[in-house]
């Protein structure tokens, strides 16, 4: 990892691997902070079982300027994995499980693993840390799980004849999506909507977000 201007520094190696396996100097850098003072990604370990055969392990990692080190996320609790998003103020960190489980891990209370129907795809978190998204899921801290199309539809969204393949990423409140999906001619398209905010009567009803065409 390296800035503009500045000489290229290597994030450095995990200093407190799992299962204790060494560590290759490979790793993914995949989402930052709003500053950029906090890293996630995963790096790559290997376990040497009795026979000797090598085992890769992906670790998820979080890396700060404040400290300069580089750990495998964990509170009482190892996990094989990958991070792939972090909210705004580093507080939040979402990512895969090997076992393809998504999680959201903070700092205070370690990993959380929601309950999603199918396997993700690699999740994005709200800037705010209380929304999550992968592929056709959606989960929010109020609401638990819910499927993405049940949400665009509450919203008032008017997809028919569309195919909704992924939400694939999020605003800071939560409130904005965009995917992709095939339209009702057959092409692959981006989309966005606009999901309205709780209030005391209802719940994302009474707000219409609508899908629109990219130009190609």
């Amino acid at each position: 990892m390296w800035r503009v201007g500045q000489p290229r520094q290597l994030l450095p190696q995990v200093s407190n691997a799992p299962f204790g396996a060494p560590v290759e100097p490979i790793g993914h850098a995949a989402s930052t902070n709003f500053d950029g003072s906090i890293v996630v990604g995963y790096t790559t370990a290997f376990d040497r079982p009795p026979s000797d055969l090598r085992q890769v392990i992906q670790v998820p990692f979080v890396w700060t300027a404040a400290t300069g080190t580089q750990t495998p996320l964990h509170l009482g609790q190892l996990v094989r994995g990958t991070a792939s998003d972090i909210s705004s103020d580093g507080g939040v960190i979402v990512g895969n499980t090997a076992n393809s489980q998504v999680f959201r891990w903070t700092a205070l209370g370690g990993y959380e693993f929601l309950q999603f129907p199918s396997p993700p795809n690699l999740p994005k978190v709200s800037g705010d840390g209380a929304t999550v998204i992968t592929g056709l899921t959606y989960w929010n801290l109020d609401r638990g799980v819910l499927p993405l199309t049940q949400v665009l539809t509450e919203a008032g969204c008017d997809f028919s004849g569309w195919t909704i393949t992924a939400a694939t990423g999020i605003s800071f409140d939560g409130r904005t999506l965009c995917g992709e999906g095939i339209d009702p001619t057959g092409h692959r398209q981006g989309w966005y909507a606009t999901v309205p905010a709780p209030s005391a009567t209802a719940l994302l009803l009474t707000a219409v977000a609508v899908l629109r065409r990219r130009r190609r």
